[in-house]
C-alpha cells in the first residue's frame, strides 16, 4: 500500500513541476481556466486518495497486529 501511495505521490508532484514550468510560458486567462479545471480537482482528489490510502495502510496494520497476537482464534 505504502509503494502505490508514494508512486501516487510522486507522479502529483512531478505533475505538478511540469505544470509549473508550462506556466512560465504560458500564464494567461487560458491557463488559468486550464489550472482551474484539470490540475487543481486531480491535484485535490490525489490528495483525497492519498489520506484515503494513509487511514487504509493503518486499518490493515491494525488488523495485522490483533491477528498476529491471537493466531489461535482463527
Amino acid at each position: 500500500m505504502n509503494a502505490n501511495s508514494n508512486r501516487l505521490h510522486s507522479a502529483m508532484q512531478t505533475l505538478r513541476i511540469h505544470w509549473e514550468s508550462c506556466r512560465d510560458d504560458w500564464d494567461d486567462a487560458v491557463s488559468r481556466d486550464f489550472e482551474e479545471r484539470h490540475i487543481l480537482p486531480v491535484e485535490t482528489q490525489v490528495n483525497a486518495v492519498l489520506g484515503a490510502m494513509e487511514r487504509l495502510a493503518q486499518t490493515f496494520s491494525k488488523a495485522r497486529r490483533e491477528v498476529a497476537r491471537r493466531p489461535d482464534d482463527y
